[in-house]
């Protein structure tokens, strides 16, 4: 297949489309909810670290099934569904801040949620690729969302840090709330029919394949140490991702701007 073969490609051009806007949205929140803890509600070391273990939380509570289950589902549908819900969701935050409600609970309840509705959205949507542009054009395919992912961690923490200094932190949450709109309507618009799930010929319960599954990562030679080095990464990650908002704006005193270029760099 040519470079040229998915750029005529209307269905996936949609997708591509809907991901980038998504993947740019995304980036901006990342940067946006930290500080409307920080800034807007006044949160502490604590606070922030309650905030990081949230969304960890719901990668590893949901982590776990969402292979099996997706596997037993359409894929598109659950997409969609994932990405109107987490629209509501962050659309929450800025009506809740100008209705004068706002508190940490509940942007703790928002990011244990969308994370759990992103793990779901991140299990799908590898399977849903391959089935909208054929097998022998995932290389290519791949390549391009994840152009668009790059670019959004780069271009998007610069945007969140402005957008959070042009018109505050909560406002600048509903970018990502529209993007995931945008993407949601990019995949109700495409044509493609989805190959339905073929029958199971011995239904297996799903607690059985997650524990076979959870056996094979045990027991294979190189998904092993990938699975630990990701532990200790994410563990230190998080510890990271607790401090650095903490130190570069009341330590360093950045603006939220300039806190968004550092990121970026």
């Amino acid at each position: 297949m040519t470079d040229g073969s998915l750029w005529r490609h209307a269905d996936f051009m949609k997708l591509w489309a809907g991901q980038t806007v998504s993947e740019l949205g995304s980036v901006v929140t990342r940067t946006a909810v930290p500080l409307v803890a920080l800034l807007v509600l006044g949160a502490g070391p604590r606070e922030m670290a309650l905030l990081v273990v949230a969304g960890s939380l719901a990668v590893l509570l949901v982590g776990f099934f969402a292979g099996a289950w997706v596997d037993r589902l359409r894929r598109r549908p659950l997409l969609i569904g994932a990405d109107a819900i987490r629209a509501v969701l962050l659309f929450s935050v800025p009506v809740a801040y100008m209705a004068g409600v706002l508190r940490l609970e509940q942007l703790y309840v928002v990011v244990f949620l969308e994370g759990c509705l992103g793990a779901l959205f991140d299990a799908a949507y590898p399977a849903y690729v391959p089935s909208l542009i054929g097998v022998d054009r995932v290389v290519e395919g791949n390549s391009k969302l994840a152009t668009s992912s790059s670019l959004a961690e780069i271009g998007g923490p610069g945007l969140g840090g402005g957008l959070v200094q042009l018109i505050g932190a909560p406002f600048a949450i509903l970018v990502d709330a529209v993007s995931f709109v945008v993407s949601a309507v990019s995949l109700v618009l495409i044509r493609s029919p989805e190959p339905r799930r073929p029958p199971r010929s011995t239904p297996v319960p799903i607690r059985r394949e997650i524990l076979e599954g959870l056996e094979l990562v045990r027991r294979h030679p190189v998904l092993v140490p990938l699975t630990l080095r990701s532990v200790i990464a994410h563990v230190a990650g998080s510890f990271y991702g607790v401090l650095y908002t903490l130190y570069l704006v009341q330590d360093l005193k950045l603006s939220p701007f300039l806190l968004g270029v550092v990121i970026s760099a």
